[in-house]
Order: C-alpha cells, then structure tokens, then sequence
C-alpha cells in the first residue's frame, strides 16, 4: 500500500477544517503536531493561516509573486504541486459545504421545490459527516490509500463527470430543476470549476486530540449512516406528497422514463462502472440504493455488467505476443530433443499410469474441487487433457510419427528450462503487473478468486497433496525425463500476474 505523506497544502486543508469548526489555532496546532509530529505547521504558520481564514481568504495555495512567472527547475516539484490538485478539490467542497449557516445544507435556490428539498436536506447533519470525512482521510490507512487512488486517477472521475453532463436526459432534468428554482448548474459548475471542465451553460429556452479507531471506506459509511435519523425523512417526505404539488411534480420527474434512460445511460459508463466495482472490492455495496429507487419510484437499476474469472483471465492472456510465444513453442518442438522426449512421455502408458494414480488421491481431488469452486473449470480442463495426451478411450493417431515428421536437425538444447526462460523473457511484464494491480482494486471477481486461492484452507490443500508419496513419485519421473510440471504452473501464474504462491 502506498504510504500518505502530508505536504503544506494538505496541511492547510486541515487547519481550514478546524477553522470551520470554530477551534483556534493553538488547538489546531496542537493536533497536527500528535497526528504529524515534525512535519506539522508550525504554530506561527497555523496563526497566520487562521487570520486568512477569518479575511475570508480560503485559498490553499501559495499567493504567485508579482514579477515575471517562476519556472520549476525540478520537474519532480512540479510534479508535486500538480497532485497537490486533488487535495485542494477535497477541500474546497468541504469549505464550501462547511461555510453554509442558515441551514445543515447551504442553500442552493428559491421557489417551492428549492424549501421541499431544503426541508430533507437540513435533516442530513452535514457537519458530523465532514468530522467523519475529514478524520478518516487524515488517520484511516484504506481511505488514505483511497485518496491517493483517486488523486493519482482524477481524469477517470472527470471524464465520467464529463459523460455523464454529454447525456440529452440528464441535460433535460437539469433544465427541468433550473426552471424550478433549483441553482443546479450553479452547483454541477462548482463541481466542474474543481476538475478543470469547462463550465455548463442553460441553453436560452474537540481540544484534545483523542484517537478513535477506523475500519476503512466500509465503517466511514456505516458511521455517516449513523447520523441519519431515517424516521424523520419517511415521515418529512409522506407530509410534501401529501402537501407540496412542486415536490410531487418533482417526484414524477424521477418517475418517468427520461430518468428511466438517464440511469441507464450512466449505468452503461465505463468510467461510472469503474468507480463500481471499484467500491465493490471495498466490500461498499449500492444495492440497497437500487432497492430503493425501485420502490419508491419504479426506477429500475440495471445491474452491473460482471466478468466471469476465465473472463477476467483472459484479459491477461491478451497481453502476451502470442505469435512470438508460440514461435517459441514450436521451435523447441522441432529443434530440442529434450523437449521432444518430455512431450512424447506423457504419451506413453507410464505417465499415463503416474496421473491416474495421481488423479485417484483424495486429496488431489480435493484440490481439484476447491478450484472449481473458485471458479476454474479444472475437471473440463483435466478432459481435455486426457483427450490430447490419448488416455483413456481416444487413442490420437501416429503422434510419434507426426512428432518426426515436424522435427528438424536435432540438437541437445536447454530442454524445458530453457523454453521456460525463453517464454519467461517475451512476457510483458510490467503490464501484467499494473493490469493485474488495476484488477486487484477494481474487480471482485479477481480479488475473491485471489483470496480463495491464497488462503489457510488452500495452503493446507497444496500442502497435504505435495507431502503424498504418489505426489513425491509423479514429480521426480517427470523431472527425470525432463518434463517441468511445477515449473510450468509458475509461468501460468506469472502470466496471471502472481508470483510464487506457496
């Protein structure tokens, strides 16, 4: 996991957090100093930031010189201050929402429908909830690895801001609350102004720091949930059903098929997909929300398009030169005898006695369970095996006459150690890896099937099949012949992106 390192503006951030909260700023001082030690604002830098703040001045970046522009000679630096982008988003929005005084929720229009759903919002105890956020972000290891995912992937966040805003229905909701009173593209265009994307226009028509513990992105939300008195919105939104024709009118609006296809479309996003399954590898599930829509509004949600593990597998395979690893393959084939001779022995009648035995332990077939139940079709593939190799009934024609035939001049090679090495060398390595750490953080699919195939009850599978005699005795003949089984399951493995399991 990564690690989260403060820098200044991050800093900054915390400080207007605590300004927000009416703490001074010793008090906010002090608590940089327990949770950040030397790399705390000093106390003179958290008095100066807190006379800023009540100047109304909520710029968290530093003020640029008059004179001619500064150039960075240290593109590291430059670096820097360009990540620094997505803390001051956080921290705008939390300024923003934490300025607001009338009410829990700022204000955000006029008209009828703006104080039926002014009315619900204020139910929603904005400042326990931004406590949360801000506490979790600065002690929770998962969010802070959170935040430095999302940081580091802000165009996935703005480009699916941007999709979602290019939806013909979604512009014909927004023009619908415009014209209700609801300042809707004054807030979509705050949200815009933090991601650099160009504006929406309507068309004309505590003082002692005490540590409590975290549990992830999961307990954040089932903390802010906390907060929520959910008696209290049934019954304020039974009494606008019964009493508001605006909040009606506006409940229709959500009923009817342009919000219908408005879902659907975002459903179909593959930046909004993303951000779904990557919530779903952190155990955050979303149905409950599509439960619902579809209760109160007949609103059906589409489900989440989901990848089976061979799918999911196959994504890995399609990194792979397939035409230079065959190449490889093939040559070895034709030009080394000792990979012929390993090939050819699992065509004869003792390796064929050595599997079958194999086959038969129990505790082999206990592997061979676990792993279809994880989800690889294992039995079809040890079919398929049977069937190439001609055990059992099928008997392939003239294989050995037709392993000579392919053969060129023999020569006595490196065997399967070097076809190994050699397949091992045109594997795109450095992509496997960032595909296989993209996948981890954004398929569940992968992460289950990971987690089955690492776990105590596997260990103990693996280990009680490879302590076997028949086990010990399959694999010291098919080395003696020069046939690589283990070896070629660690090259199956790292194609997949894992190294050496066990």
């Amino acid at each position: 996991m990564s690690i989260f390192v403060p820098n200044k503006v991050y800093l900054r951030g915390i400080l207007l957090h605590y300004f927000i909260q009416k703490k001074s700023a010793a008090e906010a001082h002090r608590i940089l100093v327990q949770t950040y030690g030397d790399n705390a604002l000093s106390d003179t830098t958290c008095r100066d930031w807190f006379r800023r703040f009540k100047n109304n001045d909520f710029e968290l970046e530093d003020k640029e010189r008059s004179g001619a522009p500064k150039k960075f000679q240290d593109k590291e630096l430059e670096q820097l201050l360009d990540e620094m982008k997505f803390t001051l988003r956080l921290f705008a929005i939390l300024a923003i929402i934490g300025l607001g005084q009338t009410h829990q929720f700022p204000n955000f229009g006029t008209g009828p429908l703006h104080e039926d759903l002014q009315d619900i919002l204020d139910l929603v105890p904005l400042e326990k909830i931004i406590d949360d956020v801000v506490y979790y972000v600065m002690y929770d290891n998962e969010i802070q690895e959170i935040f430095n995912d999302f940081h580091q992937s802000t165009p996935i966040i703005k480009r699916m801001l941007i999709d979602i805003q290019t939806i013909p229905e979604v512009l014909k909701l927004f023009i619908y609350l415009h014209n209700e009173g609801i300042n809707i593209f004054h807030v979509i265009n705050m949200i815009n102004r933090a991601h650099d994307i160009k504006e929406l226009v309507p068309s004309s028509s505590q003082t002692y720091f005490i540590p409590r513990k975290t549990g992830g992105l999961r307990e954040l939300i089932n903390e802010i949930k906390k907060h929520i008195d959910y008696d209290a919105f049934i019954s304020i939104f039974a009494d606008k059903l019964k009493t508001s024709t605006a909040f009606v009118n506006f409940i229709n609006q959500l009923k009817s098929n342009n919000f219908q296809q408005i879902v659907n479309k975002i459903s179909k996003i593959e930046t909004f997909q993303l951000i779904l399954n990557y919530l779903e590898v952190k155990s955050v599930s979303l149905k409950i929300l599509g439960d619902i829509m579809y209760l109160v509004l007949g609103i059906k949600v589409p489900s989440l398009p989901s990848k089976t593990i061979i799918a999911e597998l196959k994504d890995f395979i399609h990194l792979i030169p397939i035409e230079k690893f065959l190449s490889i393959i093939v040559q070895y084939v034709n030009e080394d005898e000792k990979v012929q001779k390993a090939a050819l022995f699992t065509f004869t009648t003792e390796f064929h006695d050595l599997l079958r035995a194999l086959e038969a332990l129990k505790e082999y077939q206990a592997f061979v369970v676990y792993l279809e139940k994880a989800g690889l079709p294992v039995i079809e593939s040890i079919q398929a095996l049977h069937h190439a190799i001609g055990m059992e009934k099928y008997v392939p024609s003239k294989i050995k006459n037709l392993f000579m035939s392919l053969s060129k001049i023999q020569k006595i090679g490196d065997g399967m150690e070097g076809l190994l090495k050699d397949l091992y060398a045109v594997l795109p390595l450095e992509e496997i890896d960032a595909l296989y750490i993209k996948k981890s953080k954004t398929s569940k699919t992968l992460t289950d099937f990971i987690a089955k195939i690492t776990s105590k009850e596997m260990k103990e599978i693996i280990k009680n099949l490879t302590a076997h005699e028949t086990y010990k005795l399959f694999i010291t003949r098919t080395n003696e012949v020069g046939l690589d089984v283990e070896g070629s399951t660690n090259l199956s493995n790292r194609i997949i992106g894992l190294k050496p399991l066990y």
